[in-house]
């Protein structure tokens, strides 16, 4: 059996089987068929913005209502597009970390 160390920590290694690393790659395939088809996805890899709203849709669920999870969403995304804008309408300004605090006090509102 192959194995292979994919995160090597000073108290424990974490080793896989090469079988079950393929089988997760082969899940990833999987999901991009199933649910990426719909988009495009060089469009998503090209445009940072249309991707991190991609994946806003997909992750803020978390359990919730449909509806408290699409205003979550959309609150989020006005926020950060309110902090472009202030910024001389460059993307960059919600990636600079001397941001950060204002951002995380905005969507604490």
């Amino acid at each position: 059996m192959k194995r292979k160390i994919l995160l090597k920590f000073s108290e424990y290694p974490i080793i896989m089987e090469v079988g079950t690393i393929k089988k997760i790659v082969a899940y990833g395939d999987r999901y991009i068929e199933k649910y990426l088809t719909e988009f495009d996805r060089n469009y998503m890899r090209e445009d940072w913005w249309e991707g991190l709203k991609y994946l806003f849709k997909r992750s803020f669920a978390q359990g919730r209502r449909d509806t408290i999870s699409k205003k979550v969403e959309k609150e989020t995304i006005c926020i950060l597009e309110e902090c472009i804008e202030e910024h001389g309408n460059n993307p960059n300004a919600i990636l600079n970390k001397d941001n950060f605090c204002q951002i995380e006090q905005t969507l604490k509102i």
